[in-house]
């Protein structure tokens, strides 16, 4: 989900630059377009996040973190609305 909507954004925006952190993906992408980057070391998201002008983020500690940070944050939902714990 995160590479569509990196994709999406710089097809978007031509003076747009998308860092995409993969979580729990060990793997870089192949053939990622220009200007969307792949963050491959996790212990550079927070100075990433910091310098980042907004955090797109999947909900979770990302977004206390983006506070703290004082980073503008925008949660999308990947969780289906009618799903039950």
């Amino acid at each position: 989900m995160a590479l569509r909507l990196g994709r999406a954004m710089t097809d978007l925006a031509a003076d747009l630059r998308v860092v995409v952190a993969g979580g729990f993906v060990a793997e870089q992408p192949a053939n990622l377009p220009d200007r969307l980057e792949w963050l491959a070391n996790p212990g550079l998201f927070p100075l990433a996040m910091r310098e980042a002008t907004a955090v797109v983020a999947g909900g979770g500690i990302t977004l206390y973190e983006c506070c703290a940070a004082g980073t503008p944050a925008i949660a999308v939902a990947v969780v289906p609305p009618n799903a039950r714990p």
